[in-house]
């Protein structure tokens, strides 16, 4: 299983994409994953063992502002020094950059998903963490 999952993350490093391509992927990772935001969710803890519960109460329409105005600033940032300020080995860097954080966001999208299956977050309670606003900003 895990040579699978290595196989598969080399042969994502090694393919070719246009800037355009990678650039949007990373907009609709981090869109998805604000709109994750915007769902209510109620965690609940025990204090006798370690034990998690999310539910999901239902839905909060404004955006957290902050962070959706960092991450569209730092992508425009990014696109901005791919077509005007960049050489070409710098802007193949910076596209590896851009679709480790797009792999990174996604990973973190599909724990935050999941972990409101409860199941799963009596395995692992540390999933809990991802629906903090915190993870947010550090995202």
């Amino acid at each position: 299983m895990l040579a699978a999952i290595h196989t598969f993350c080399d042969k994502i490093r090694t393919l070719r994409c246009s800037p355009g391509v990678e650039l949007g992927l990373a907009s609709v990772a981090l869109l998805t994953w604000l709109l994750t935001g915007c769902l209510q969710v109620q965690l609940g803890a025990s204090r006798q063992e370690l034990r998690m519960v999310a539910d999901l109460v239902g839905w909060q329409p404004p955006w957290p502002i902050g962070p959706w105005l960092l991450g569209a600033t730092g992508l425009l940032l990014i696109l901005v020094r791919q077509r005007w300020l960049g050489s070409e080995i710098i802007q193949v860097q910076q596209q590896l950059r851009l679709r480790q954080l797009t792999m990174l966001t996604s990973a973190l999208l599909a724990l935050r998903l999941l972990s409101l299956w409860n199941p799963l977050l009596f395995l692992f309670p540390y999933l809990a963490v991802l629906w903090a606003p915190h993870a947010t900003w550090a995202l």
